[in-house]
């Protein structure tokens, strides 16, 4: 009787073949990176928030206080990103480092080119609607171009250099920070704009990087990652409902996670 050849792994033959993982495993892997990709996403968001409180509060009660209302959306983001990750394994197969590093190259140019067009629109238009607009569509087609930019670099690289796939993806993270550490010191860089920017970045980066299917086989992340993650929650949402007046700092100074800390604090 003929029997079915083996089904292909859908794992990259530059990454080891996982170890098969529990579902409780998963989850609780997931909520333990959860917290401390919330704790060290937050870090810039918490130093500029401090730096506009005039009372001499604690700068960790500040960081306490982002991070605690922001593990529950990260720990959906880490899941999220796990379930895509598979995907995009599934995807690119071989390719996927390939794709990674060509992709982190076109954020890097992506972002310096809205930080500039944002500044420019903000410095001649005077009409705050007719320029959010106007720099609504220049960012639409600006990404679709990075994406189109992100796939001609793949191609090239593949025919012309493959040897260079293996550092393809550090030199592109190291591109990314590059520019994030030189927009931080740009007078282009003031505004709410740039620091939704920056948090927003800061969160999707780390909860790219607490998604690895490495995490998962951690058992003692497993095990203690739960309790943590309650336990910081619980802190931060006693700072933010012990002082009110916070919450309206976190909105102005971070505005991605102003939200998230408005119904930790019960603040509508």
């Amino acid at each position: 009787m003929p029997t079915l050849p083996p089904r292909p792994s859908l794992t990259p033959s530059w990454l080891p073949e996982p170890a098969p993982t529990s579902n409780v495993m998963r989850i609780g892997t997931a909520v333990g990176m959860g917290a401390i990709a919330a704790v060290l996403s937050t870090i810039p968001a918490a130093l500029r928030t401090n730096g506009a409180i005039a009372s001499h509060t604690s700068w960790w009660k500040v960081w306490i206080a982002i991070a605690g209302s922001t593990v529950l959306p990260m720990v959906l983001a880490v899941i999220a990103f796990r379930g895509a990750s598979q995907g995009a394994v599934a995807l690119f197969r071989d390719r996927l480092r390939l794709q990674l590093g060509a992709a982190l190259f076109s954020a890097s140019a992506l972002y310096v080119f809205l930080l500039i067009a944002g500044a420019t629109l903000h410095r001649n238009t005077h009409h705050r609607g007719l320029a959010g607009g106007t720099f609504a569509v220049v960012a639409l087609v600006a990404l679709v171009a990075a994406i189109m930019t992100s796939q001609r670099i793949a191609s090239l690289i593949e025919t012309h250099a493959p040897n260079a796939q293996r550092v393809l993806p550090y030199a592109g993270g190291l591109a990314l920070l590059f520019v994030v550490a030189w927009s931080l010191r740009s007078p282009a860089s003031s505004g709410e704009p740039t620091a939704l920017f920056l948090d927003l970045l800061a969160f999707t980066l780390m909860a790219g990087f607490a998604a690895q299917a490495a995490f998962s086989r951690l058992r003692p992340l497993a095990l203690a990652g739960p309790p943590a993650a309650c336990a910081l929650l619980v802190l931060g949402c006693t700072v933010l409902r012990g002082a009110p007046d916070l919450v309206k700092i976190i909105v102005e100074q971070a505005p991605a996670f102003g939200q998230a800390a408005r119904v930790a604090s019960g603040v509508q």
